[in-house]
């Protein structure tokens, strides 16, 4: 009876050291990546953007923060908008004095190139107190517990910040974007038995601006973002563990070089299975996507789908044409606008 329990317990645990190499084998690596994004509307033809006053009771303080994005981004050069009246004045005048026939042409042109944000954004604070009646455990002197009535107090505030910011040709005098813009910023301070602290007002009202200002600033101006890309491993393919290696210090063309190999060497490989080959395969597919090579990407997911059919590939191809569509986009607005 020993020797048949001794048997048992050596075969179990063969058993569950066996487990985790046949079940986790294979593991997901995420790697962060930089990725650019094209602006909401292409603002490549205007060399010069003037800010109007905004109105509304945070007007101001979103107007400096869009103002900042603007001059960080050193892609639109910001006038004063004085400038830009004159130029709305010249054009007016222009357009109805014959005289001034002979600069139309440079006028005009100056005014093509221009144009306005104006809008108004506006902030709204509530706050609300809650009261609950309960029983709290207290300790006396002796080390003690003992219950006792109290009232636990909840004060939660809510700020609101939204309104509407216009993008403006200045030749034409039409809209080219308008943009409905709201945030919200919530917080809560609890206490028991006595008043809880003051909510943090101008933190709220901060936060709420700065969301403001960055969700218009993406409207005009392309920007990026940090996306976690999730690389695959595989014990049936180990040179995928190096392959993503190199993702991970940027050297991304040696990584496709790596993926690819290893993709092809499986497929040769009898003794490896079509779902790992598909996970080769995935690697490659994602070092095209993130190094902008997308038809390769999605012949890499495509094989991948053939090898082991997976709804993830489908929806993969789904995300490569959609960042090529926004890569063309993005490229249109990073050209030089035409004099």
């Amino acid at each position: 009876m020993d020797r048949l329990r001794n048997r048992e317990f050596t075969f179990f645990s063969y058993l569950v050291l066996f487990l985790p190499l046949s079940v986790f084998s294979c593991a997901t690596v995420k790697v962060p990546c930089t990725v650019m994004h094209p602006a909401e509307i292409n603002m490549s033809r205007y060399k010069q953007v003037a800010i109007d006053e905004f109105r509304g009771n945070a007007g101001p303080d979103v107007r400096d923060l869009v103002k900042e994005h603007l001059i960080n981004s050193g892609r639109l050069e910001l006038v004063d908008r004085s400038h830009m009246d004159k130029v709305q004045r010249e054009l007016s005048f222009a357009q109805t004095d014959a005289t001034a026939s002979t600069d139309k042409p440079e006028l005009g042109k100056l005014a093509a190139v221009s144009a306005i944000i104006a809008g108004n954004i506006n902030g709204d604070y509530d706050e609300t107190m809650e009261s609950s009646r309960g029983t709290c455990t207290r300790t006396d002197s002796n080390g003690k517990s003992y219950e006792v009535t109290c009232t636990s107090y909840t004060r939660k505030g809510k700020y609101r910040v939204g309104g509407n910011l216009d993008v403006i040709d200045v030749e034409t005098g039409k809209t080219i974007k308008s943009k409905p813009l709201s945030a919200l910023e919530e917080a809560s301070e609890s206490a028991t038995d006595e008043q809880p602290d003051a909510i943090d007002r101008d933190r709220l009202y901060s936060v709420c601006v700065r969301q403001i200002a960055d969700d218009f600033a993406r409207t005009i101006l392309p920007w990026s973002s940090t996306e976690e890309v999730a690389y695959k491993t595989c014990g049936d393919i180990p040179e995928l563990e190096r392959g993503i290696d190199k993702v991970k210090v940027g050297e991304t063309d040696e990584a496709i070089g790596i993926f690819r190999t290893a993709a092809e060497d499986a497929e040769k490989n009898p003794e490896v299975k079509p779902d790992d080959i598909a996970i080769a395969y995935w690697d490659l597919a994602l070092a095209y996507e993130y190094s902008l090579r997308f038809d390769e990407s999605i012949l890499a997911l495509k094989k991948a789908q053939d090898l082991h059919p997976d709804d993830k590939f489908v929806e993969e191809i789904k995300t490569v044409k959609r960042r090529a569509a926004e890569t063309k986009r993005l490229q249109e607005q990073q050209a030089a606008p035409s004099n």
